[in-house]
């Protein structure tokens, strides 16, 4: 770093400081009069139809638009859109003009990721809200626009206008960060909050869902926990400094949930969410996402619809949460603007942290949980007594047996909740007990982390 000669004189006591070596800061905001940051935008879906539509309605004078990247463009063309815009399907044709970001708004590994690979060796900039993406190829994109002196920005990818990413980056950096716990996927928030205000089956909890525009056609990502596990990824990243394989996460689907367990949950003082939870362990990641039984006490359960809440346990700081709207075009493009204006700016960082993130494995925490375990059985005798026996087999004692008066004699509804146990042992025990003749259903399994707010769980 050079050293200004001007303030090398005089008596001033920091005048002569030692040399730290490169450090990256913030550049200065252009002067009055340069030109604006011009942008590209690859796909005019939801979110991006909502970027523009803020522009359109507050202009930011250092922003332009100029492309807008689509297929069958003819179609997709509006004309509430500046009459600047240059519409096209060829990504070419971008990358060979004078824009300094791309904004990927496709979604999707492919092409998107190749196609932000493409714009980093163009020389360009890139923003996106693409959480598959990042969190398969995030490392090497990162790298790649570091070597360029480029800015790789995706805070929209996690939590819509929810600043999850830049919180933990900025807002904790002083803090050691030892565990995250959230609700992470508006999707299935809003599934299961609906069934628990209005006990709804499931099929029609997500039709409802559907309705509102909050599923996809294909909701299977954010039903089994690949959506919540890629935003995961993408937080530990950026809190840990570790980027796990976004398909490790031990994921389970929130499918199998019925009105029965919300009654059961209310027994226990419960509600039911599709947490997604994560800790260093030992070199990896230990982590999980599923629904589990969260404490009517908590912050988690206090949320509803498609909202989003991550907290963060640190070392100092204890608990500090981020709320907000986590889905939808509208909040989604608000962090993407935010990012965009930030690269306008002259504001340099890196979302993945001072390096790099190492790869590392994500495993099953390995401390003991207890767990809710819903029958629905046809009645015989001694159900009760073979269910004791294949736990006990494992070494797992039952804490409580729960039944509500059925609904029909011919399908039995109750639970058992067991003590702390190992995650392997109780799929064997319910391997056991699946084989048995008396089930009307599949028995379901919950996990019942204690103190989830307390990185306990």
């Amino acid at each position: 770093m050079s050293v200004d000669p001007s303030r090398q004189s005089g008596s001033s006591p920091g005048a002569a400081l030692a040399d730290p070596g490169p450090v990256d800061r913030p550049s200065p905001r252009p002067p009055s009069g340069a030109r604006p940051c011009r942008f590209a935008l690859l796909g005019f879906g939801t979110v991006g139809q909502a970027l523009v539509r803020s522009l359109v309605d507050d202009p930011r004078p250092e922003l332009q638009l100029t492309h807008i990247v689509n297929r069958d463009v003819s179609r997709k063309r509006v004309p509430w859109t500046p009459g600047t815009v240059r519409w096209t399907d060829d990504l070419a044709e971008v990358l060979d003009s004078d824009v300094d970001v791309i904004v990927e708004l496709i979604g999707g590994v492919d092409p998107a990721g190749a196609w932000m690979r493409a714009a980093l060796e163009a020389g360009k900039s890139v923003v996106t809200a693409n959480k598959q993406a990042v969190a398969h190829a995030g490392p090497e994109l990162a790298a790649l626009a570091r070597a360029r002196g480029l800015e790789f920005r995706f805070e929209a990818a996690v939590g819509g206008a929810v600043p999850m990413l830049g919180g933990l980056r900025d807002g904790l950096a002083g803090d050691r960060v030892r565990a995250i716990v959230g609700l992470l996927n508006g999707t299935c928030n809003a599934i299961l909050s609906c069934i628990e205000r209005t006990g709804a089956s499931f099929e029609e909890a997500l039709g409802e869902a559907r309705r509102l525009g909050l599923a996809e056609a294909d909701p299977s990502d954010d039903l089994e926990g690949r959506d919540a596990a890629a935003k995961l990824t993408l937080l530990c990243g950026v809190g840990f400094g570790r980027h796990a394989d976004p398909g490790g996460w031990p994921c389970q689907s929130i499918a199998g949930i019925e009105p029965v367990d919300f009654i059961y949950a209310g027994r226990l003082g419960c509600t039911i969410r599709q947490v997604a939870y994560a800790e260093p362990a030992d070199g990896a990641l230990a982590g999980w996402v599923g629904p589990a039984l969260v404490p009517a006490s908590s912050l988690l359960a206090h949320v509803h619809g498609s909202r989003n809440i991550l907290l963060a346990a640190g070392t100092a700081a204890a608990q500090t949460g981020f709320f907000g709207v986590g889905a939808g075009g509208r909040p989604t493009a608000v962090a993407v603007l935010s990012d965009l204006l930030a690269i306008a700016s002259g504001a340099r960082q890196s979302c993945c942290g001072p390096a790099i993130p190492a790869r590392t494995r994500a495993i099953e925490p390995p401390r003991p949980q207890r767990r809710y375990v819903r029958f629905v059985v046809r009645d015989q005798p001694g159900i009760i007594a073979t269910l004791a026996a294949a736990f006990a087999a494992e070494e797992i004692s039952l804490e409580a047996v729960l039944q509500e008066p059925p609904v029909r004699q011919a399908e039995l509804p109750f639970v058992i909740t067991l003590d702390p146990c190992p995650t392997p042992a109780l799929h064997r025990a319910l391997d056991v007990i699946g084989h048995c003749r008396f089930h009307a259903k599949p028995p379901l399994s919950l996990r019942m982390p204690d103190d989830l707010e307390d990185a306990g769980a």
